[in-house]
């Protein structure tokens, strides 16, 4: 039983601390209530203000925008206008430039016109004239003549021996008597060549036998006079060169011939003997007294046949 007061008792204490707690609640949230409202109060009066206050704002910056975007719009329509303006009095100058060129053109077909006319009657007047003159037969340049054909010059050939320069002033004078062009030059040139300078046609490639000027500069490194010059000089160069060899090989054989024949008669004198049957002595001798005379007609001993030395 005591144990059931006591629980009471402490039962009792919670209810009232509960019964406390259930009334500082509701005084918390009645104050919490009263704040919130007061601040939403508060939050939504500021809001409205800021938000009058934007509107304002706004208004007013559309206001000015509109006052610009007005100014502006008058300002491009008084360019549209000048443009108007200034387009009209560019078709008002083209429809005078048009009448202008439409006044010129019917002038130049009224003058054209009278032209043709004027050339019309002219050449019907010379026709009638030129009819009566075929009829009647009048005027040497009504009789028909024959056709005339101018007769071929024919072309001599150039052999290479006489001057080129002659045989070029022929062939250019046929030439243009037979009215040749360049190939036909060429051809007629190839086929008057004979003997050596026929031989150039050997030296030019095949793309230049046809080709005239290539033909005429050969002929004339060939047989220029300047070629020809060159050429005889180095034939009389040539010739020159063999004589002088020959002379030289004459010259040599016949000093040695006399030397050695004076050697050969002095010792039969002398001996009665062949050369090489004497004695050294008497060789040696008549070698200095033939070196001698050979000195003085500018001789030299034969090959093989020298003076023995001490």
């Amino acid at each position: 039983m005591p144990t059931t007061r006591a629980m009471e008792a402490q039962f009792q204490t919670l209810l009232e601390k509960l019964t406390e707690m259930n009334a500082n609640m509701g005084e918390m949230k009645s104050e919490l209530t009263a704040s919130m409202n007061a601040n939403m109060g508060g939050m939504k009066s500021e809001l409205t203000a800021s938000m009058n206050a934007n509107m304002g704002e706004l208004n007013n910056k559309l206001t000015a925008n509109k006052e610009e975007l007005k100014s502006d719009l008058k300002g491009i329509g008084d360019k549209l206008t000048t443009m108007d303006k200034k387009f009209e009095e560019m078709e008002g100058r083209i429809e005078s430039v048009e009448n202008k060129f439409e006044d010129m053109e019917s002038k130049l077909e009224a003058k054209i016109f009278e032209k043709v006319e004027d050339v019309s009657i002219s050449f019907r007047s010379d026709l009638e004239k030129l009819k009566q003159k075929v009829m009647t037969g009048q005027g040497d340049e009504f009789k028909f003549q024959a056709p005339y054909s101018k007769p071929s010059i024919k072309l001599s050939t150039y052999d290479g021996k006489s001057s080129w320069q002659v045989y070029k002033t022929q062939f250019s004078i046929v030439a243009d008597a037979n009215q040749w062009d360049s190939q036909t030059k060429a051809c007629q040139l190839a086929a008057s060549l004979r003997a050596d300078a026929a031989d150039i046609l050997q030296t030019l490639p095949e793309t230049q036998r046809l080709d005239f000027d290539a033909l005429v500069n050969a002929l004339e490194l060939r047989f220029g006079e300047k070629c020809v010059k060159d050429y005889s000089r180095l034939q009389l160069k040539s010739r020159q060169q063999k004589v002088s060899k020959r002379f030289k090989n004459w010259r040599r054989t016949s000093r040695g011939f006399l030397t050695w024949r004076f050697l050969t008669v002095r010792l039969k004198k002398q001996t009665g003997s062949r050369p090489l049957n004497a004695g050294p002595a008497v060789e040696k001798g008549i070698c200095r007294e033939a070196a001698g005379h050979a000195k003085a007609l500018k001789l030299i001993a034969p090959p093989g046949r020298r003076c023995r030395k001490n």
